[in-house]
């Protein structure tokens, strides 16, 4: 099913980029941070040549206040999503099988140098079939807890269709 193959794409490429996530968190909340301190407020007044009539009634202080809510809504918006998703990989990890761990942290998790496939095999005394399919398991696990509410949908969809293609028999049956 290709909304399946497509949460499994997403999860593998959350893990790969587990880090980056990290760093885009601290990074974050530094951005956030300074917007909150810094404020233009008021500067020297232009006098400049009026080209029309304006029905603008904001000052620019409004205007910069308004501007820096709808950042810092944003931001902090996109900082919780992101906090909540390591907190929800996190989650998993902490119950993750030993083995399904090591694959966890070398393969994805590893900042410095990945394993190969070969090498976690190796380590693991599996073959490349077992390590695969190890592989999988651990990123539909993990799909499984991080991807709830697009779960849910997919099954939604799926019982969607089964009744359909039940109402569809029973129709053709009578």
């Amino acid at each position: 099913m290709k909304i399946v193959t497509d949460l499994y794409k997403r999860t593998e490429g959350v893990l790969y980029n587990y880090n980056k996530i990290k760093r885009e968190i601290k990074n974050l909340i530094i951005e956030i941070d300074s917007i909150k301190n810094s404020f233009k407020g008021c500067s020297s007044i232009e006098y400049t040549e009026k080209t029309g009539v304006t029905h603008k009634v904001g000052s620019v202080v409004e205007d910069e206040v308004l501007e820096k809510e709808r950042l810092l809504h944003k931001l902090t918006s996109e900082l919780v999503s992101k906090q909540n998703l390591i907190q929800k990989i996190d989650n998993v990890i902490e119950d993750l099988e030993e083995d399904k761990k090591f694959i966890l942290e070398h393969k994805y998790l590893c900042t410095n140098k990945k394993m190969t496939w070969q090498q976690i095999g190796i380590m693991l005394n599996v073959d490349g079939s077992n390590c695969c399919k190890m592989r999988r398991e651990l990123i539909n696990e993990i799909a499984d807890c991080i991807w709830i509410s697009e779960k849910y949908q997919i099954d939604t969809k799926i019982d969607q269709r089964f009744t359909q293609n039940n109402q569809t028999i029973t129709k053709n049956v009578v």
